[in-house]
């Protein structure tokens, strides 16, 4: 269905074009991940408001598609995958959050974030065959991966001055793209994939 919709308006957009700078396929491709994009962000923006909790969707939408543009990390076999894990995420975060602000576990979470960071900063970014990178973009994408996930951190200690909630949804938000990146270095050692990254 999704690739049909892609499909006449990719021909619809090269219709109205004169000279077509990529092909059709290309074309489709960048539609299909607007939007299956924008099915994910539209979801978590109305759980937000169901669970009256619009700030939260928020900062997890800030904080995952900020990071995970430049981080790489785990891609899903199809675009319904990719949105049940990233939906399935910001229940589970949700879900979670709630009881750690009833536990406040704070300091242990914040020393996971540490090292997620970490973990993010050392492997970003991660090559998928789908998504190939020449140096010059892996070089580029891992330093502002360290920058996003430096900011992350020390956003993530402000707000747990402020609100204890945001802070976990904050942390456990970057802690889940580390989990992600943890899923495709797995999965990118047993197909023999190597990274570029490691040989600059």
């Amino acid at each position: 269905m999704l690739h049909k919709i892609s499909s006449e308006l990719a021909g619809k957009l090269l219709k109205r074009t004169e000279t077509a700078k990529y092909s059709q396929d290309v074309y489709i491709y960048g539609i299909e991940l607007f939007i299956s994009t924008l099915a994910e962000l539209i979801f978590i923006l109305c759980m937000s408001l169901v669970f009256a909790s619009f700030w939260e969707g928020a900062v997890f939408l800030v904080w995952f598609f900020t990071l995970r543009i430049f981080s790489g990390g785990y891609h899903a076999g199809t675009y319904r995958n990719c949105f049940l894990v990233t939906a399935g995420a910001f229940l589970s975060i949700e879900l979670m959050t709630g009881i750690l602000v009833r536990v406040n576990y704070g300091s242990i979470i914040y020393c996971i974030l540490v090292f997620a960071g970490a973990y993010i900063m050392i492997h970003a970014p991660l090559l998928h065959k789908n998504h190939p990178l020449n140096q010059e973009k892996m070089i580029k994408n891992g330093k502002i991966a360290s920058v996003i996930t430096l900011l992350q951190i020390a956003a993530a200690d402000r707000l747990y001055v402020y609100t204890h909630r945001l802070f976990y949804i904050a942390s456990l938000t970057t802690c889940f793209a580390a989990v992600l990146m943890l899923i495709a270095n797995i999965e990118n050692a047993k197909e023999g994939v190597s990274r570029q990254w490691d040989s600059l």
